[in-house]
């Protein structure tokens, strides 16, 4: 029984590290685009990941302390299931205007999307509760043993 607990706990606890890693990276990549600026998107295209799941591909241009800067972007979200929707996607957005989102110390890291990891920190916070709870209701358990 002591075995067990003890792989629960480590397979527990193995699953948290890997969420709370997955989280820590999002918020490091959320948090270090701290500027912006105003973009202009030079190029939208259609990127196909696979057979029902196609992304927008942009490349833009935007201009920090004088100095113009182009990057591309595969957006994160949405996918589209097909090559038609996401060709109407990009003629709903193309007109838009757009911020460029960079870091102050080195604005080539840049982004048109900055999308706050929600979901990631939501599944790394569960995962420690669960672990948290393997650890604590084994040493319950044993307060309990005659």
């Amino acid at each position: 029984m002591n075995k067990f607990w003890l792989a629960l706990v480590v397979i527990s606890s193995g699953i948290t590290i890997w969420f709370a890693s997955i989280a820590m990276m999002g918020l490091w990549k959320y948090s270090r685009l701290d500027s912006r600026a105003i973009a202009k998107v030079l190029e939208w295209r259609v990127n196909q990941k696979s057979s029902s799941q196609f992304t927008i591909e942009a490349t833009y241009l935007f201009k920090v302390a004088n100095t113009s800067y182009e990057s591309e972007i595969i957006f994160t979200k949405p996918y589209f299931l097909n090559e038609p929707s996401a060709q109407y996607a990009i003629k709903e957005i193309k007109d838009k205007p757009w911020a460029a989102w960079y870091n102050k110390k080195n604005p080539k890291v840049s982004s048109l999307q900055k999308i706050f990891p929600f979901q990631a920190c939501i599944q790394a916070f569960l995962t420690l509760c669960v672990s948290l709870y393997f650890v604590f209701l084994r040493g319950f358990f044993s307060r309990l043993a005659f």
